[in-house]
Protein backbone atom coordinates (compact mmCIF):
# COMPACT_ATOMS: atom_id res chain seq x y z
CA UNK A 1 0.00 0.00 0.00
CA UNK A 2 2.81 2.43 0.84
CA UNK A 3 4.43 1.73 -2.51
CA UNK A 4 1.19 2.60 -4.30
CA UNK A 5 0.89 5.88 -2.37
CA UNK A 6 4.52 6.71 -3.07
CA UNK A 7 4.10 5.95 -6.77
CA UNK A 8 0.94 8.08 -6.89
CA UNK A 9 2.68 10.99 -5.14
CA UNK A 10 5.64 10.79 -7.54
CA UNK A 11 3.29 10.68 -10.49
CA UNK A 12 1.38 13.74 -9.29
CA UNK A 13 4.59 15.70 -8.74
CA UNK A 14 5.85 14.79 -12.21
CA UNK A 15 2.51 15.76 -13.73
CA UNK A 16 2.49 19.13 -11.97
CA UNK A 17 6.09 19.89 -12.93
CA UNK A 18 5.70 18.67 -16.52
CA UNK A 19 4.66 22.05 -18.03
CA UNK A 20 7.92 23.62 -16.83
CA UNK A 21 10.03 20.92 -18.43
CA UNK A 22 9.35 21.42 -22.13
CA UNK A 23 10.02 18.60 -24.57
CA UNK A 24 13.81 18.64 -24.91
CA UNK A 25 14.83 18.05 -21.29
CA UNK A 26 16.57 15.22 -19.49
CA UNK A 27 16.78 14.52 -15.78
CA UNK A 28 20.28 14.99 -14.35
CA UNK A 29 19.60 14.39 -10.64
CA UNK A 30 17.04 14.98 -7.90
CA UNK A 31 18.15 16.93 -4.83
CA UNK A 32 15.48 17.23 -2.14
CA UNK A 33 12.42 18.93 -3.64
CA UNK A 34 14.35 19.95 -6.76
CA UNK A 35 14.77 18.16 -10.07
CA UNK A 36 17.94 19.21 -11.88
CA UNK A 37 17.43 18.91 -15.62
CA UNK A 38 19.22 19.75 -18.89
CA UNK A 39 17.31 21.74 -21.49
CA UNK A 40 18.59 21.14 -25.03
CA UNK A 41 16.60 24.02 -26.52
CA UNK A 42 18.58 27.00 -25.12
CA UNK A 43 22.07 25.63 -25.76
CA UNK A 44 22.06 22.88 -23.15
CA UNK A 45 21.40 24.98 -20.09
CA UNK A 46 20.75 23.23 -16.80
CA UNK A 47 17.89 24.18 -14.51
CA UNK A 48 16.12 23.40 -11.24
CA UNK A 49 12.40 22.85 -11.04
CA UNK A 50 10.14 22.41 -8.01
CA UNK A 51 6.41 22.20 -7.48
CA UNK A 52 4.60 24.15 -4.75
CA UNK A 53 0.93 23.13 -4.67
CA UNK A 54 -0.36 25.10 -7.71
CA UNK A 55 2.88 26.99 -8.39
CA UNK A 56 5.88 25.75 -10.37
CA UNK A 57 9.30 27.38 -9.95
CA UNK A 58 12.08 26.93 -12.48
CA UNK A 59 15.54 28.44 -11.99
CA UNK A 60 18.14 27.97 -14.67
CA UNK A 61 21.07 28.97 -16.80
CA UNK A 62 20.53 30.52 -20.22
CA UNK A 63 23.67 29.50 -22.09
CA UNK A 64 22.86 31.55 -25.18
CA UNK A 65 22.77 34.85 -23.26
CA UNK A 66 25.13 34.00 -20.37
CA UNK A 67 22.37 34.75 -17.86
CA UNK A 68 20.39 33.00 -15.18
CA UNK A 69 16.62 33.09 -15.05
CA UNK A 70 13.62 32.52 -12.85
CA UNK A 71 10.38 31.20 -14.28
CA UNK A 72 7.31 30.96 -12.12
CA UNK A 73 3.84 29.82 -13.09
CA UNK A 74 0.61 29.27 -11.24
CA UNK A 75 -2.61 27.62 -12.43
CA UNK A 76 -4.63 30.56 -11.08
CA UNK A 77 -2.81 33.27 -13.04
CA UNK A 78 -5.36 33.39 -15.87
CA UNK A 79 -4.96 37.14 -16.52
CA UNK A 80 -1.39 36.81 -17.83
CA UNK A 81 -1.13 37.46 -21.56
CA UNK A 82 1.59 35.57 -23.44
CA UNK A 83 4.16 38.03 -24.78
CA UNK A 84 3.30 40.83 -22.35
CA UNK A 85 5.86 42.18 -19.91
CA UNK A 86 5.31 42.48 -16.16
CA UNK A 87 7.65 44.37 -13.82
CA UNK A 88 8.54 42.08 -10.93
CA UNK A 89 10.78 42.26 -7.89
CA UNK A 90 12.26 39.37 -5.93
CA UNK A 91 12.95 39.48 -2.22
CA UNK A 92 14.74 36.88 -0.15
CA UNK A 93 14.08 35.84 3.44
CA UNK A 94 13.00 38.82 5.55
CA UNK A 95 15.29 41.22 3.74
CA UNK A 96 15.07 44.92 4.51
CA UNK A 97 15.80 45.43 0.80
CA UNK A 98 13.16 43.32 -0.98
CA UNK A 99 13.66 45.21 -4.25
CA UNK A 100 17.26 44.10 -4.68
CA UNK A 101 16.34 42.00 -7.74
CA UNK A 102 14.05 43.75 -10.20
CA UNK A 103 13.26 43.06 -13.78
CA UNK A 104 10.76 42.89 -16.57
CA UNK A 105 9.28 39.39 -16.84
CA UNK A 106 7.85 38.10 -20.09
CA UNK A 107 4.77 35.88 -19.97
CA UNK A 108 5.26 32.70 -21.99
CA UNK A 109 4.10 29.14 -22.37
CA UNK A 110 6.46 26.19 -22.35
CA UNK A 111 5.75 23.43 -24.80
CA UNK A 112 2.07 22.52 -25.14
CA UNK A 113 1.17 23.33 -21.53
CA UNK A 114 -1.75 25.50 -20.49
CA UNK A 115 0.12 27.23 -17.68
CA UNK A 116 1.60 30.65 -18.42
CA UNK A 117 4.98 31.37 -16.83
CA UNK A 118 6.67 34.63 -15.99
CA UNK A 119 10.27 34.51 -17.28
CA UNK A 120 12.72 36.88 -15.62
CA UNK A 121 16.42 37.05 -16.65
CA UNK A 122 19.26 38.03 -14.31
CA UNK A 123 23.02 37.84 -14.14
CA UNK A 124 24.33 34.64 -12.61
CA UNK A 125 24.85 36.28 -9.19
CA UNK A 126 21.16 35.53 -8.56
CA UNK A 127 22.03 31.83 -8.29
CA UNK A 128 24.44 32.54 -5.43
CA UNK A 129 21.81 34.65 -3.67
CA UNK A 130 19.14 31.98 -4.01
CA UNK A 131 21.49 29.30 -2.75
CA UNK A 132 21.96 31.22 0.50
CA UNK A 133 18.29 31.92 1.17
CA UNK A 134 15.30 30.08 2.61
CA UNK A 135 12.39 32.09 1.20
CA UNK A 136 11.78 33.90 -2.08
CA UNK A 137 8.95 36.42 -2.34
CA UNK A 138 7.78 37.71 -5.72
CA UNK A 139 6.24 41.19 -5.91
CA UNK A 140 4.19 42.84 -8.65
CA UNK A 141 3.41 46.55 -8.30
CA UNK A 142 4.56 46.41 -4.68
CA UNK A 143 2.15 43.61 -3.70
CA UNK A 144 3.18 40.07 -2.82
CA UNK A 145 2.31 37.65 -5.61
CA UNK A 146 3.68 34.54 -3.92
CA UNK A 147 6.25 33.39 -1.38
CA UNK A 148 8.09 30.12 -1.93
CA UNK A 149 10.27 28.15 0.49
CA UNK A 150 13.71 27.44 -0.91
CA UNK A 151 14.40 24.16 0.87
CA UNK A 152 17.78 22.63 0.04
CA UNK A 153 18.39 25.21 -2.66
CA UNK A 154 22.11 25.59 -1.98
CA UNK A 155 22.78 21.87 -2.62
CA UNK A 156 20.49 21.95 -5.66
CA UNK A 157 22.20 25.05 -7.12
CA UNK A 158 25.62 23.42 -6.61
CA UNK A 159 24.41 20.29 -8.39
CA UNK A 160 22.95 22.42 -11.20
CA UNK A 161 26.38 24.05 -11.63
CA UNK A 162 27.95 20.57 -11.78
CA UNK A 163 25.36 19.67 -14.41
CA UNK A 164 26.23 22.80 -16.39
CA UNK A 165 29.97 22.08 -16.29
CA UNK A 166 29.31 18.56 -17.60
CA UNK A 167 26.95 19.83 -20.30
CA UNK A 168 29.49 22.48 -21.37
CA UNK A 169 32.21 19.84 -21.67
CA UNK A 170 30.03 17.58 -23.81
CA UNK A 171 28.88 20.51 -25.96
CA UNK A 172 32.47 21.68 -26.58
CA UNK A 173 33.43 18.17 -27.65
CA UNK A 174 30.48 18.09 -30.09
CA UNK A 175 29.01 14.99 -28.49
CA UNK A 176 25.23 14.59 -28.33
Amino acid sequence: MWRRLLALACGLICFAVAPALAQDTALWRTVGQWQIRIDASPGYGCFLVANYARTVLRIGIDQQNDKSYVMVGNEAWRSLQVGNQYDLALGFDDSARPWLWRGSAIARRIGNGDMVFLHLSFDRALLVEMGRRNLMTIYYQGAVVTSLRLLGTNAAVQEMLNCQRAADTVRKEDRP
